[in-house]
């Protein structure tokens, strides 16, 4: 009997921008063993790819220039990057969204991936259960500025409410000028009540 074929594995990944950065070392990993290239989406839309780096150095060659050791160990692919489809079937068999998707979006520089390599390792597991937590986190210049500007703001609002309430209390003792000048205390007990609940407002003129 013959054993039925196995599907094979899609040629690769699609991951939105925030859980590519999430899961960054895992998809390293992911992509040593298998072989398959992630594409990174931004609201729909491919803005960057990660890949196998003989991939990378065929359709990149300043990166492969700054990185000899990736055209040694694949000298057949990064010395012919022009047509590498036709050239390399056996590439272009194995990954045809790699020679399908433009320039722009293939494959993303090496260094800027170990630049965000070493910033995902850092923070670790901890990032990748709170990712939201940690984009919210700040810089401690960022936010050393936005408490200057916070403090900022509360001290013109705390003038700004003393200034008006300095206007509340003269109009007061205003209205109350003319009040005594019309209505002698006595007459009117209820003036007179008002008279006395306000007298330690009218102190402050």
């Amino acid at each position: 009997m013959v054993a039925p074929a196995r599907t094979p594995a899609p040629s690769h990944l699609e991951l939105p921008v925030n859980e590519a950065r999430t899961r960054f070392l895992q998809l390293v990993r992911q992509i040593r063993a298998t072989r398959q290239t992630v594409l990174i989406v931004d609201q729909g839309r491919p803005v960057a790819a990660i890949g196998p780096p003989d991939l990378i150095a065929a359709r990149h060659p300043d990166v492969a220039a700054r990185h000899p050791d990736v055209a040694a160990r694949h000298p057949d692919v990064a010395a012919r990057h022009p047509d590498v489809a036709a050239r390399h079937p056996d590439v272009a068999a194995r990954h045809p969204d790699v020679t399908a998707l433009d320039a722009d979006v293939t494959a993303l520089d090496a260094d800027v991936i170990a630049r965000r390599g070493d910033a995902t390792a850092r923070r670790g597991d901890a990032s990748a259960r709170h990712a939201d937590a940690a984009t919210a986190r700040l810089p401690d210049a960022t936010a050393a500025g936005w408490a200057q500007r916070l403090e900022t703001v509360r001290h013109d609002m705390r003038r700004q409410h003393a200034a008006h309430t300095a206007e509340l209390l003269q109009a007061l003792v205003e209205a109350w000028n003319v009040i005594d000048t019309l209505r002698s205390p006595g007459p009117d007990r209820h003036i007179d009540a008002l008279r006395t609940s306000h007298k330690r407002l009218r102190r402050r003129e």
